[in-house]
């Protein structure tokens, strides 16, 4: 059973006001990383759930409790990367209340608070909690059972470890104190406090596993040093005033209680090693000490079963020495200093999570927004690189077909009758007509006006609420001046601008590439109506002339073998296309390796190598197709020359041939503007998801900045509300009205008046005062009431040893203070009451004979009234005899009346 009686102090937890997180999380997933927030409904109502319980300044003394507090923060460190909360991001703020510092008032109570929008505040003040609870946990703890004991002894030291974290988080996360308890002084004080009371543990721990008296010395000796550093800590003028009233009173007090309980057992150990002088001399000091204890504790601690067993052991120690063993009893300053020995160490911070493997982030589909940033940039290189592999080969291809349509290929070989429809054109028509012909083209050119519209609304609505927000923001920085300290929003609202100017620049490209599709789309019209007409018709509208080839000429065979070769390089190289698209890369495993090992993610450096594995081959089978057709080429138009020479030529020839051309133009036009027009729609309705997730991140922006803007009119005005005003000046004398002078008042008239009575001298029992079952009848004259000094207050009584000091003051909680009144004031003797003045003489004081006023004497500007002569005033305060009454004996009033006769005790221990 423990020798001390006194509790294990823990500060109380922070609390917080509400926070919605589920809209800002859920806005920021989707605008940020484009995927559906319905995913994380889930797992951000979890995270609702759990910070509306580990913040509201309540838990349970539990462990349960240190559990869920601990994996509520390792949650809080797994998406500071993953949802940063701050300016420009996710604009949530964050109020946590001090724990320490409330004020109090007559009608309500409030606390210093503070609202940053800071993940990082957040995540501290959660740790501050964790810390805390770790410490109310213990606190709550039997020592007696070895459960309570083991968790108590692992619990303090864990709270000493992360106060200290505490304070380095707080200097590199945050720029400035956001409240006194998360000061670094208030952290190093409950850090030392933890560590003393771990340390206290282990002597319980100690004494309850009955050590040697040796080990058990030297943990109590320690023990009390801990106490005296947690004193020096918590003493510090800057944070001494938040701290509980009884709180140093115990520190001090166990301080002293400690050093007492090692010389204790280290006079059992001297009484083992029959030093017998050093035994007593020991003891001695251990009843002095806890005598300090007793006092400085101020009735915080009880030390009563140490008190009786130590006294205990001195009696019987003495009495030995005395009769036995006479030994000298050596001065305690004389005596060898105690060994120490820390038990109690704080532990190195573990790594994250805390939680250990039982951990799982809910956000685990979520990359670190840096990795996710890194990439984004990546993915828009690679659509580049994409882009551009896949533009070398469309122009090249292009190009190549509008050489041949120039040269009428391969319709003039196919065309040997003159009279029929030549057989790549019918391909051509075919293939038209089942892309759907020109119909769906026109639709989707129609649709180009409203897409380009649609996202410059977005554009123009976003600009608009940063140039309101931005407006409002500088007038009331105008008309506050100073006083409106908040982040300018040109700053905050910087990059905005530059995506919107960025995503403005697009869109001026885009309009200028649908006029020229639209043009182009309307100067081949009329062929592609007409390819998508019947063979029929076709033939029907195609003019008759003579044979434009003759089969099996030299000529004719070689282009028709260059055709095949022509065809067979355009289908390599479509397929090299679609390999170029479909070419990916899964970097965000890589990107996060990079960040895990070294920090940091040097996304400039690693994109471009990454980019060269991926498409250096594909790039060169593009070069070595181009090159083969730069050759083809060459070979077809010096063969074209040979076949131009053998062709007919006539009017209806030429004609025909002018046709034949513009189909087979038409239909490339047609091939290229249904690709332009899937990608350009595709462009617009990606462009709209884009704008639409940063007009979200806009609105959040604007909705925060507004709701901040509210909450710092409110503080403005309230301290412009509660300032006092400057006086006003002083009126000229010029401006002031005349005194009007009163008329004088007519004379009184007095009323005639009798003569009083002389008074009769009191009797003995009429001066006592009467001590009656009921009330008086009528109530006594008042008497003028003499005002008495304060009694002095009463000294601490003296002690044979010092109390334990450090820092080379000794500290005395025992002491009152002296009692001090302004202006030579002091309390008046009827418990409070003033005196009575004395009206124009007509109460005197107590004691004083009576004298009869002149006759016809008054109040002023009242007639004389007739006095009847009453019985005199009694000399001490009581009731005069009433009709009807016996008797009263007489009775000395107290020597000082309305005041208790012995000094006050406050402050003083009861002994």
């Amino acid at each position: 059973m423990s020798l001390l009686a006194a509790p294990l102090l823990a500060p109380p937890l922070k609390r917080s006001d509400k926070v919605d997180l589920k809209s800002p999380f859920r806005n920021f997933i989707f605008s940020t990383y484009g995927q559906d927030a319905d995913n994380y409904t889930q797992a951000v109502g979890e995270l609702q759930t759990a910070r509306d319980w580990c913040c509201s300044g309540s838990l349970d003394k539990h462990e349960s409790s240190i559990d869920a507090v601990t994996k509520f923060y390792d949650q809080l460190v797994a998406i500071e990367a993953k949802l940063p909360v701050g300016e420009g991001q996710i604009p949530l703020k964050y109020t946590w209340y001090d724990c320490f510092n409330r004020k109090e008032g007559f009608f309500s109570s409030s606390s210093v608070k503070q609202g940053l929008n800071s993940g990082a505040y957040e995540r501290i003040c959660v740790l501050f909690n964790l810390a805390s609870v770790h410490a109310i946990v213990a606190g709550a703890q039997n020592l007696e059972t070895d459960v309570g004991l083991k968790l108590a002894v692992k619990s303090f030291p864990m709270a000493a470890a992360l106060f200290q974290h505490l304070r380095d988080q707080v200097f590199a996360q945050l720029p400035k104190v956001p409240t006194p308890d998360l000061s670094g002084d208030t952290a190093i004080a409950l850090s030392a406090l933890m560590l003393a009371q771990g340390q206290e543990c282990f002597f319980h721990k100690a004494t309850s596993d009955n050590m040697k008296a040796a080990i058990v010395t030297k943990v109590a000796a320690q023990a009390a040093d801990y106490y005296g550093d947690a004193m020096r800590a918590m003493d510090n003028s800057a944070i001494r005033s938040q701290w509980d009233k009884s709180w140093l009173p115990i520190i001090l007090g166990k301080q002293s209680y400690f050093l007492a309980m090692a010389d204790y057992y280290d006079s059992i150990a001297l009484k083992e090693g029959k030093k017998f002088g050093d035994q007593i001399g020991r003891l001695r000091h251990a009843v002095q000490m806890l005598q300090h204890a007793s006092k400085q504790g101020e009735g915080q601690l009880n030390v009563s079963r140490a008190m009786d067993r130590v006294q205990r052991d001195l009696a019987t120690a003495e009495k030995e020495n005395n009769m036995i063993y006479n030994a000298s009893i050596p001065q305690y300053a004389a005596m060898a200093t105690l060994g120490r020995v820390a038990v109690a160490k704080v532990p190195p911070m573990p790594a994250h999570p805390l939680s250990g493997s039982a951990f799982k982030d809910a956000f685990e589909g979520l990359v670190p927004l840096q990795v996710h940033q890194a990439a984004t940039e990546f993915e828009n290189k690679r659509k580049s690189c994409v882009q551009q592999l896949c533009m070398r080969a469309k122009e090249a291809t292009q190009n190549m077909n509008s050489e041949l349509a120039n040269m009428n290929l391969p319709a003039a070989l196919e065309d040997t009758t003159g009279t029929e429809v030549p057989a790549s054109v019918l391909e051509k028509s075919q293939g038209m007509q089942a892309a759907g012909g020109w119909q769906p083209l026109y639709d989707k050119i129609k649709a180009l006006p409203d897409n380009l519209q649609r996202n410059v609304d977005i554009l123009n609505d976003m600009t608009g609420s940063l140039d309101t927000e931005e407006q409002e923001d500088e007038k009331l920085r105008a008309r506050f001046a100073g006083k409106w300290n908040r982040t300018e929003s040109k700053k905050l609202t910087d990059n905005f601008r530059q995506e919107i100017n960025k995503f403005n620049t697009f869109l001026s490209s885009a309009r200028s590439a649908d006029e020229q599709v639209k043009a182009k789309f309307e100067s081949h019209l009329g062929s592609m109506q007409l390819l998508c007409s019947s063979p029929a018709d076709l033939k029907a509208q195609l003019p008759s002339g003579g044979p434009s080839a003759q089969a099996g000429s030299e000529s004719v065979l070689a282009l028709q073998n260059m055709m095949a070769q022509w065809t067979q390089i355009r289908t390599d190289r479509e397929r090299l296309e679609a390999d170029v698209e479909q070419t990916t890369c899964d970097v965000k495993s890589r990107f996060l390796s990079a960040m895990m090992s070294d920090g940091a993610i040097n996304e400039e450096a690693t994109s471009p190598q990454i980019l060269e594995e991926l498409f250096a081959s594909k790039r060169s089978n593009l070069d070595e197709s181009l090159q083969r057709q730069e050759q083809l080429l060459f070979q077809i138009k010096a063969s074209n020359e040979s076949f131009e020479h053998e062709k007919s030529s006539s009017s209806a020839a030429n004609e025909r041939e002018k046709m034949l051309k513009s189909l087979a133009a038409a239909y490339d036009v047609f091939t290229e503007l249904n690709a332009n027009l899937t990608e350009g729609t595709k462009f617009y309705a990606d462009l709209t998801t884009l704008l639409l997730q940063l007009q979200q991140k806009v609105n959040d922006l604007v909705y925060a900045r507004n709701t901040e803007k509210e909450d710092a009119l409110k503080e403005l005005q309230s301290s412009i509300a509660s300032s006092e005003n400057a006086p006003a000046p002083a009126q000229p004398s010029y401006q002031q009205p005349a005194k009007a002078v009163p008329a004088r008042p007519p004379p009184p008239t007095a009323a005639p008046r009798t003569q009083r009575p002389a008074p009769t001298p009191p009797t003995a029992a009429a001066a006592a005062p009467a001590v009656t079952s009921g009330f008086p009848q009528s109530a006594p004259a008042p008497q003028q009431h003499q005002q008495q000094s304060q009694p002095p207050p009463v000294a601490a009584p003296a002690s044979s040893a010092p109390p334990p000091t450090y820092g080379g003051t000794a500290y005395n909680y025992g002491a009152p203070p002296p009692q001090q009144h302004p202006g030579g004031y002091a309390p008046p003797a009827y418990g409070g009451y003033p005196s009575y003045p004395t009206a124009g003489g007509y109460y005197p004081p107590a004691g004083a004979p009576y004298v009869a006023p002149p006759p016809g004497a008054g109040y002023p500007g009242q007639a004389p009234a007739p006095y009847q002569q009453q019985g005199a005033y009694p000399t001490q305060p009581g009731y005069p005899v009433q009709p009807g009454y016996p008797a009263q004996q007489q009775q000395q009033p107290p020597a000082n009346p309305g005041y208790p006769t012995q000094p006050p005790t406050y402050g003083h221990p009861q002994r």
